[in-house]
């Protein structure tokens, strides 16, 4: 199965340009696929769950429609974020930019992008197309890192030969391996954010043990 970039406009016409934009650019190194307008934020993870993301770009405004979400792509991104650290994230928009997409929390994509800079064969969407590509190929480095190093741990877990150190890494890389499902299975905010707390509280134990041990 192809790499998915998905897109996400709450209107037909912001829907359309972003489908045919990405498109041109990215097919047929890459599945492009719409995501519905959800109105409960957590219900995305049902979307992307056990499938090869590879990005998602979402619209800054996301009640033009009518249809209010009580989210805008900046608070959406934050979230997707928090779920899935590695994932990237491109915030559109056909406004100028300014206001909350110049804020410290639309840092949580990595690029605030002008849909013209997306129009095919112009000198910025060809430039973001080489940036787009290294931001992803970071992206499965990332999880064939995490991957390989969660099997390179579990024979050694099964035989009883894991040190402190690397008993609390098997357990945070096995945890952040179940979350994308469990919360999916869930679509509850409060619970995703709860196995969030959990991850964090597993990465200080690792980092308490490391300390205490190479003191």
């Amino acid at each position: 199965m192809k790499p998915i970039i998905y897109y996400l406009d709450d209107i037909p016409e912001g829907r359309r340009d972003l489908r045919m934009q990405l498109r041109a650019l990215f097919e047929p190194d890459f599945e492009v696929q719409e995501l519905p307008l959800e109105q409960d934020i957590g219900r995305y993870l049902d979307h992307i769950h056990d499938l090869p993301v590879a990005a998602i770009f979402i619209d800054q405004n996301l009640d033009e429609s009518g249809e209010i979400s009580g989210y805008t792509g900046v608070r959406l991104a934050s979230f997707l974020r928090g779920i899935l650290p590695e994932l990237p994230l491109y915030l559109v928009t056909a406004h100028p930019i300014q206001g909350e997409l110049e804020s410290e929390e639309a840092g949580n994509a990595e690029a605030v992008v002008a849909k013209t800079s997306l129009l095919l064969d112009s000198p910025t969407s060809l430039r973001f197309r080489r940036q787009f590509l290294r931001d992803v190929g970071r992206y499965h480095d990332a999880l064939s890192s995490d991957q390989q190093r969660f099997r390179d741990l579990l024979p050694r877990k099964l035989r009883g030969e894991l040190q402190a150190d690397e008993l609390a890494e098997y357990e945070t890389l096995k945890t952040a391996r179940n979350i994308v499902t469990e919360a999916a299975e869930e679509a509850n905010t409060e619970a995703v954010q709860e196995k969030m707390g959990e991850i964090q509280r597993l990465l200080e134990e690792v980092e308490k043990v490391r300390r205490s041990t190479h003191s």
